[in-house]
């Protein structure tokens, strides 16, 4: 008994205890209340009982954007195995060309205008007036810089654009400032400038983008020039490995090697045929850097360059089951001249995007044709689809030649194109297509483009236009 009177003793506790709580709440709430109003409490307690509890939300604001068009910089399409359509426009198919032969030409290459006037030569004018010191607020002078004493603004700059002619570096000479905007054979863009100092001229050569190797290599010969030393020639700067192929070596006659399958061979150029079928634009790019090297004798195994080669030039070759490398690469060649897209991406990283590919598209073409002609096997490669050959892509390879003045690395693997192309012993077709495309001026302009600015052009373009006068 005395223990169930000690239960209710406490549960009466608790309860008054209970009801002495909520008598302090429901005063602090009614102190909390304004006239006329109703407390927190109450107000969710009457929307509890009717069963419209809802949940406050902040008040949303629109503004109003003017629609305009997105232009991507980073993700641009590329144009892949077929060419867009256009009203009568032919295509390439697995069976090389199809159409109409003469309608392609009117279309989309149009005979090129040579003029026979020469053009002035481009050199980097530059007098002490104009040198000015370089400015504080700039970042920090790049380690590849020397000042140049004993030697006129005049001379300096001669002596650049001597060595920039012998590299075959493309520059264009800033007329606001004592700036040179260069690129070279391996898609390098660097800048340089002059200054003054008390110790004589400063020249600064600053790398944009690109290979660092390939920038290091031009920037050392530039700065010789600069000083006045003599500046090796940059086929004697490769090393042994790209001036003799890797099986003719002592060291590897003696060696013993497994035989590879034809698969295996062929794993190389399937991976860089995935990478050209991706439509990420870095994976693209990669894949044509590796085309290039793989259709290179000197870089590759041979048994796989032949392979590659085969894949660049013949449509109806069985690994174009998955993806038509010929159709890519021609299409970057015929129609792809990245004028359109580069008007939107200057300024962007994608610049030059365009221009790269169908660049490495033209040497992957010039590597591939003249390791067939070695192989005696190119007629065999390519005699199915030479009508397309002489009707399509040489009037393309002779507007690259024509427009030597703007695009000097295109025309240098388009000349070797050609060459390879006349040299075949099986028919001169080729050599007659050249020339009523008009090849010959093309050329002879070329080289005095060459000769005056970009010495591996006047090189190739003196070596085709002979090639071609021996086939009459």
């Amino acid at each position: 008994m005395s223990s169930k009177r000690n239960n209710n003793d406490n549960i009466d506790d608790k309860l008054h205890g209970n009801e002495a709580n909520r008598a302090c709440d429901v005063a602090a709430s009614a102190a909390a209340t304004p006239p006329g109003g109703r407390s927190t409490e109450g107000l969710f307690a009457a929307r509890g009982a009717r069963g419209d509890l809802e949940e406050e939300e902040p008040t949303m604001r629109s503004v109003a954007v003017p629609a305009h068009r997105r232009v991507l910089h980073f993700e641009p399409q590329l144009k892949r195995a077929e060419a867009p359509r256009l009203s009568k426009q032919p295509t390439l198919s697995r069976g090389g060309y199809a159409g109409d032969q003469s309608e392609v030409l009117k279309t989309h290459l149009p005979k090129p205008i040579i003029s026979t006037s020469k053009p002035p030569a481009k050199r980097w004018v530059v007098s002490e007036k104009v040198l000015t010191p370089r400015p504080t607020d700039f970042p920090p002078l790049e380690k590849t810089s020397r000042v140049v004493s004993a030697v006129t603004a005049a001379d300096l700059a001669v002596r650049i654009t001597d060595c920039l002619q012998m590299r075959s570096v493309k520059a264009k000479y800033s007329k606001t400032e004592v700036l040179a905007k260069c690129r070279s054979t391996d898609f390098v863009k660097f800048y340089i400038r002059l200054y003054s100092e008390q110790e004589g001229i400063l020249v600064e050569v600053q790398k944009v983008y690109g290979d660092s190797m390939s920038f290091f290599r031009d920037s050392r010969a530039i700065l010789d020039a600069a000083e006045g030393r003599a500046v090796s020639k940059p086929e004697e700067e490769e090393p042994l490995y790209l001036r003799l192929p890797v099986s003719q070596m002592e060291f590897i006659k003696d060696a013993t090697l497994p035989p590879l399958t034809f698969e295996e061979e062929s794993e190389s150029v399937n991976i860089a045929a995935e990478l050209l079928a991706s439509h990420r634009s870095d994976s693209n790019m990669l894949g044509m850097e590796s085309l290039v090297t793989l259709t290179d004798p000197l870089k590759s195994l041979r048994s796989s360059a032949v392979i590659a080669a085969k894949r660049v030039l013949c449509p109806e070759d069985t690994g174009h089951d998955s993806f038509n490398l010929h159709n890519y690469v021609m299409s970057l060649i015929i129609y792809n001249n990245g004028s359109a897209e580069a008007a939107t991406l200057d300024g962007t990283a994608m610049e030059n995007h365009y221009a790269q590919l169908r660049n490495l598209a033209i040497s992957s073409v010039a590597n591939a044709i003249a390791l067939l002609l070695e192989e005696e096997t190119l007629w065999e490669s390519i005699r199915s689809s030479r009508t397309w050959y002489g009707d399509v892509l040489v009037p393309a390879l002779v507007r690259d030649i024509a427009m030597a003045e703007e695009c000097p690395h295109e025309a240098c693997y388009a000349s070797r194109c050609l060459t390879s192309l006349a040299s075949m012993s099986e028919s001169t077709l080729f050599a007659s297509k050249i020339r009523e495309a008009g090849g010959m001026m093309a050329l002879k302009i070329a080289h005095e483009v060459g000769t005056r600015e970009y010495a591996l052009l006047a090189q190739d373009a003196g070596k085709c236009h002979q090639t071609i006068l021996r086939c009459r």
